[in-house]
Formats: structure tokens, C-alpha cells, sequence
């Protein structure tokens, strides 16, 4: 038996045995990507929607003077939740910060 027919056989074999596995994972976690090879698989991405949408007024929680800020860009969940750049017209910068701290603005 030479070496590469060898390799062959042995990447077969891992092949299915992954194939195996994967499915086996696939409730919730893991889910295999027909699109790609039969051997990959990815993590299956949870798609959270973002409370607020771009350009609209909202509040910064512990801001105790009541500025009202703009939503600039939404952003990806940084590991705390989702995330916005908000900025103020009073102030010459933006700032990022997790939807937990903003609440819509009145009027």
C-alpha cells in the first residue's frame, strides 16, 4: 500500500467519522454548511435585533442632565449586548455604548 493511498484512506475515514459527530451536535450549537465541504461545519449565529434604529433620539442612562443623543451606527454585539454610536450635538465626540443603558426619547 503506498503513502498516498494510504493518506487517502485515512482522510476518508475522518471524514466520516466528522461527518458523524457534527451531526450529532447539530441540536443548536453546531449546524453543518452545505455550501462548503461535507466536512465543515460553523457555529450557528443567533441574529439579535437592535432596539433602536439609525438617526433616532434616545437618552443615556446615568447622564443626569437629559441630553438627548442621536444614534450614528449600529452596532454588532460586543459580548455584552448589542452596541450603538451614539452622539450628542453639545459634544465633539461619539460614543459607544450597549443598549441597555438607552431609552427612547419622548417627542
Amino acid at each position: 500500500m503506498s503513502l498516498g493511498a494510504y493518506t487517502r484512506g485515512f482522510f476518508f475515514l475522518f471524514s466520516f467519522l466528522f461527518d458523524r459527530y457534527s451531526d450529532r451536535r447539530s441540536k443548536g450549537r453546531i449546524v453543518r454548511d452545505k455550501s462548503q465541504s461535507s466536512t465543515h461545519a460553523r457555529p450557528m449565529a443567533a441574529t439579535a435585533k437592535h432596539k433602536f434604529a439609525l438617526n433616532a433620539q434616545v437618552l443615556l442612562d446615568g447622564k443626569s442632565d437629559g441630553a438627548v443623543f442621536k444614534i450614528t451606527r449600529l452596532l454588532p454585539d460586543g459580548g455584552s449586548g448589542l452596541q450603538y454610536r451614539i452622539k450628542n450635538e453639545q459634544e465633539g465626540y461619539e460614543r459607544v455604548v450597549v443598549e441597555r443603558l438607552l431609552t427612547a426619547a419622548r417627542g
